[in-house]
């Protein structure tokens, strides 16, 4: 009997744990309000959000019984009221915060007039604030972003010590930070025109860092990097053209998102509010220029009364999504809480553990008709939520699916990455965590929401590549689609373009440890730096080497210091000797040298960089060459000479620069510093062939990056070095 007793308990708590919404569907003579009328475990922070639904006169707001707030603890709460730029809801921001675990009630006058001249009703309603403290809630996100990337990723994964690869393409005068992930080309078809954006994240205990969100081409050379010492990720370019990355901080109350225009200047930042850490899934901003943006919310919850064995400490993790307006206003939140069970995870989610991430939001998308699609990959379930009203359309996949798969067995696991595209269906990145056999996808649908069917119309999957956590794919606009496969180590693909009917037009390979959570493909030019060609071009040549100049121009009121002339092949080269000093709204004229042993046609690029170990940016250059098949054909008679890299770098405070000279020659090697200013003067003389080196000691030296440059016969080459005190 005393079980029996314990049992309906059991059930009763159950049921109200599972399930916070159970007064969310009584009748409420509004469009939207938030928090939801008889909701718990609201942050001592919120906001009171009223929309009717209709355009409301802002001459209304002035009543001072407009809006009347009392906690059951705090007593009458004053605050601001705020009409938001979208014209239609009513924001009562309150002077204080919350007391933990009171009742907050809420009388709304019937003053509220719309521009038509309605009034509104009057409506009262309360809400709970949680018990649940700062402190604690803080402790529930600890290794917060570790544990969203990761997601459910096995313990082994998590541990494994990774070998660093050397699988970087062959850079000509490449002064890239040392740290910065080589890239290298598997597959090169006809890949698509653009950059592609990339966070790379060096996911490796204990740091868990650096991170490096980046603009590179399709060889994996990079026009733009920042590097961040923890996580960086998620860096695309939103509709109104500004370029947005996400920064996590240690304190997970202090990371944002980041806007930032074509100059790389930041201009915006975005965060949840009403209490809540900002998430690094997603940042949407729309047409209207509001921002969509997730949050997780750690509440204890005793778990042994939800599911058998589950712990009476447990941290549970909802998810928060928020509209901000063009002000930062919260004008419309939505919490998991007030809409799902804890009990709707994956079965294969542990409901025992001490920390449950039961949603595990990961990917915001705006569907036709102006509604939310939410990524619930601990649900594996995308779900449709109304953007006016807060409610549930409907639930496409896991434990509460509503549609029909017509075609498809399989369906989709821990997914990521909704999207809906142009002709009007739907794409995913299934990660198939619990499929037999364990494999990862791309997948497009088209529902029929009428129907609820859904129709798996084309996918794509690579037998070898399985990816635990993150992924994406993008439609591209001339039909091929870019997957980011996310959590892929040792060799295994982490970008892949294919066309329509799957075949590989690009596959690139990122340096051990080094993944990337999305992968996207833009058109992008900065404004900082530009030419004034996009093509240099050595067609009819007469004699070999020949040379041409272009326009190197500077945009901006501070000097530059070029310190990357790279190319892919010896071919071409860039005379000019590096660092160039790029003045101040000036230019510089930049020669190029092709130089051919071969008949053919040959294309590069030139990339042309300034360079530091936190931030580099640059602009690209096409190089056409052709040696024809009159004959003239180059000998290759002389060998190069060849300049390595000093020994040891990092140094402290001396290393040792080694050379080799084809036949003898006046060499001229020096030092300059990263503003190209000349330190020191190794060699300046005749020397003979053979193998030589030298000794710099930098003991007067401050820390910093330093470049030594060869000069040989009017010939030159420059490589970088660190000095690390």
């Amino acid at each position: 009997m005393k079980n029996f007793y314990k049992l309906i308990i059991m059930l009763i708590i159950n049921l109200f744990f599972t399930q916070f919404a159970f007064s969310a569907k009584t009748s409420v003579p509004y469009q939207y309000l938030s928090p939801v009328p008889g909701s718990e475990n609201n942050m001592r922070e919120c906001t009171i959000i009223i929309r009717p639904g209709e355009y409301i006169d802002p001459g209304s707001l002035s009543s001072p019984d407009l809006i009347q707030v009392t906690g059951t603890k705090s007593g009458q709460i004053s605050g601001k009221l705020i009409l938001s730029t979208d014209g239609k809801t009513v924001i009562f921001d309150p002077n204080q915060k919350f007391n933990p675990n009171e009742v907050i009630n809420v009388k709304i006058g019937n003053l509220l007039i719309a521009s038509g001249g309605n009034q509104t009703p009057a409506y009262e309603f309360s809400f709970k604030i949680t018990a649940t403290n700062e402190k604690t809630h803080l402790r529930s996100l600890e290794n917060y972003y570790e544990d969203n990337l990761q997601g459910d990723i096995s313990a082994d994964l998590k541990t494994n010590e990774f070998s660093p690869q050397n699988i970087s393409e062959n850079i000509i005068n490449d002064s890239l930070p040392e740290d910065f992930p080589s890239v290298t080309v598997n597959a090169f078809e006809h890949p698509s025109q653009g950059y592609l954006f990339v966070g790379f994240y060096r996911f490796q205990a204990p740091n868990f860092g650096p991170s490096f969100v980046s603009i590179i081409d399709n060889y994996g050379t990079p026009i733009f990097y920042k590097k961040a010492t923890r996580m960086a990720t998620d860096i695309k370019v939103q509709p109104n053209g500004l370029l947005t990355y996400f920064i996590g901080n240690a304190n997970v109350s202090q990371s944002y998102f980041y806007a930032m225009d074509e100059s790389y200047t930041v201009v915006d930042s975005f965060c949840t509010k009403n209490g809540y850490s900002t998430d690094l899934h997603e940042l949407r901003i729309l047409p209207n220029n509001h921002a969509l943006l997730m949050s997780y919310d750690g509440q204890l919850v005793r778990m042994d009364t939800v599911v058998e064995g589950g712990n009476p400490n447990a941290f549970v993790r909802g998810l928060i999504i928020q509209e901000l307006d063009n002000e930062k206003n919260v004008i419309f939140q939505w919490r998991s809480w007030d809409h799902f069970k804890i009990t709707d995870a994956d079965p294969n989610i542990s409901l025992t553990d001490s920390i449950i991430d039961y949603v595990h939001g990961n990917a915001l998308e705006v569907d036709d008709d102006g509604n939310i699609l939410v990524s619930c990959r601990n649900m594996s379930e995308i779900t449709k939520i109304n953007r006016e009203t807060g409610e549930i359309i409907w639930r496409w996949g896991g434990r509460n699916n509503q549609f029909t798969f017509l075609n498809d067995n399989r369906g989709f696991s821990l997914q990521h990455n909704i999207r809906r595209i142009d002709n009007g269906h739907y794409t995913l990145f299934d990660n198939g965590n619990y499929h037999d056999p364990q494999f990862s996808s791309a997948l497009e649908y088209e529902l029929d929401q009428q129907n609820m069917t859904a129709t798996l119309v084309w996918s794509y999957r690579d037998s070898s590549i399985y990816s635990p956590f993150m992924g994406n794919v993008q439609r591209l606009e001339n039909g091929n689609s870019l997957i980011g496969w996310g959590g892929t180590f040792n060799g295994t693909p982490g970008i892949t373009e294919v066309s329509e009917d799957g075949t590989k037009q690009l596959e690139l390979i990122f340096e051990n440890p080094y993944i990337n959570y999305r992968a996207f493909r833009f058109p992008w030019k900065t404004n900082l730096i530009s030419t004034d060609v996009d093509t240099v071009s050595f067609i009819d040549v007469a004699q070999y080497p020949d040379t041409a100049s272009f326009h190197l121009i500077n945009n901006t009121p501070r000097d530059m210091l070029i310190t990357t002339g790279s190319t892919r092949t010896p071919v071409f080269s860039v005379i000019d000797s590096l660092p160039i000093l790029l003045p101040a709204s000036g230019s510089v004229d930049v020669s190029v040298k092709f130089d051919p042993v071969t008949a053919g046609n040959i294309n590069d690029v030139l990339t042309l960089r300034v360079d530091s170990e936190n931030e580099g940016f640059g602009c690209q250059v096409s190089l056409i060459g052709r040696n024809d098949s009159s004959g003239i054909v180059k000998e290759n008679l002389q060998k190069s000479f060849v300049l390595h890299q000093n020994y040891p770098n990092p140094f402290n405070p001396a290393t040792t620069i080694k050379f080799d000279l084809p036949k003898t020659s006046r060499v001229d090697l020096k030092i300059y510093d990263i503003l190209g200013k000349e330190v020191a003067t190794l060699i300046s003389g005749k020397l003979n062939a053979g193998a030589h080196s030298v000794k710099w000691n930098g003991v007067d030296m401050a820390s910093g990056v330093y470049f030594y440059r060869l000069e040989i016969d009017g010939v030159v080459q420059t490589r970088k070095m660190m000095l690390m005190r």
